[in-house]
């Protein structure tokens, strides 16, 4: 099983051996994760290639401009 999170949402599926792009597909309306949404695995950012391996967590984080920034 992995974990995955979107803000407050969690879920546990049975999806190792496949890629994070596979993943946020099956889990894009679940979760509602935007596509811009930045995938981390074990709290490392990781590419959509990487493939997923049992006990992980992967959380798909949304970034937000900083106060003051240009």
């Amino acid at each position: 099983m992995v974990t995955l999170r979107f803000g407050v949402n969690t879920l546990q599926l049975a999806v190792s051996g496949q890629s994070v792009e596979n993943v946020r597909r099956q889990a894009e309306r679940l979760l509602s994760i935007p596509g811009d949404a930045q995938a981390r695995i074990n709290g490392v950012a990781v590419d959509n290639c990487t493939i997923l391996t049992e006990g992980q967590t992967l959380e798909f984080v949304k970034t937000h401009g900083e106060k003051g920034s240009k």
